[in-house]
């Protein structure tokens, strides 16, 4: 499929571009645009492997899942540091930020160093990717597609979902888009509510990780109580907002199961979030 392997090419040269970049200087701006890019070899991998074995497929996308890896861990303090400083605590948000901050510049100074080897794997999983590709029609795609909604009809089904999930759905929302790109449909009935919950389900997972993390310092201990006070505090106010992008959410897989007339004769009023 010439599509997919223009696709492909275009990754191949924004993934080239933006390590060659973050060398030079490092944004979050940056870093996230690479692992878009990197979001995209991957969906690219994923429907190979609905047609080929998937063992295969991942094994030629690993020096790819391996800088995935990596700048995801520095992504999470990039969040965390920017949630922060929404909250209402100035001088414990500064303090954490500080944290954060010093942690990531740990992590890049070993994540980013890209050897001569990783670029030749790279290259040569490019190279296999594209000889993939091109046994690939339009009808393989096509049938990808349909699986991807299929999954998502039945998290749609269920009365409600664990955070684990609710993540997957959020991963599979977003291959049923590029999906779309690729074949050129510029309208679905579906598309207008997935775009919005797949934007409503990151942010309920980013402050799921950064209730986790605070959560998980709490446990490492404090000097004294008024720190306590602070990260409880902050935690409670991301909860409730989370809360919020619940309800949220719920109610825009309510609106899905409607249009797609699908019908879950186990779901009972208001069981969402009981």
């Amino acid at each position: 499929m010439n599509e997919l392997i223009t696709y492909l090419k275009k990754c191949e040269k924004q993934v080239g571009m933006g390590i060659k970049k973050l060398r030079k200087t490092f944004t979050p701006e940056l870093l996230h645009l690479l692992r878009v890019e990197i979001k995209k070899i991957r969906f690219i991998a994923d429907v190979i492997a609905f047609k080929y074995p998937e063992s295969v497929i991942n094994e030629i996308i690993k020096p790819f899942n391996r800088i995935f890896k990596a700048a995801g861990k520095i992504r999470d303090s990039h969040i965390e540091a920017y949630l922060l400083e929404n909250y209402s605590m100035p001088e414990i948000a500064g303090g954490l930020k500080e944290i954060l901050l010093d942690k990531q510049k740990r992590d890049k100074s070993l994540s980013f160093f890209i050897s001569g080897k990783d670029k030749r794997n790279m290259d040569r999983s490019f190279r296999m990717l594209a000889l993939y590709l091109k046994t690939m029609s339009r009808m393989d795609a096509e049938a990808y597609l349909k699986a991807m909604n299929e999954m998502v009809e039945q998290y749609v089904l269920k009365d409600t979902l664990s955070p684990f999930e609710m993540h997957e759905m959020r991963k599979v929302l977003k291959k049923i888009d590029c999906a779309e790109i690729l074949l050129e449909i510029n309208f679905s009935s579906t598309r207008i509510i997935n775009a919005s919950l797949y934007d409503l389900l990151g942010k309920w997972h980013d402050h799921i990780i950064i209730i986790d993390r605070l959560k998980h310092s709490m446990e490492a201990g404090f000097e004294g109580q008024e720190e306590v006070r602070f990260y409880e505090e902050i935690i409670s106010d991301i909860s409730v907002r989370n809360e919020k992008y619940l309800h949220e959410i719920y109610a825009k897989i309510d609106q899905l199961r409607m249009l797609n007339g699908l019908n879950n004769s186990n779901k009972t009023e208001n069981t969402h979030l009981n």
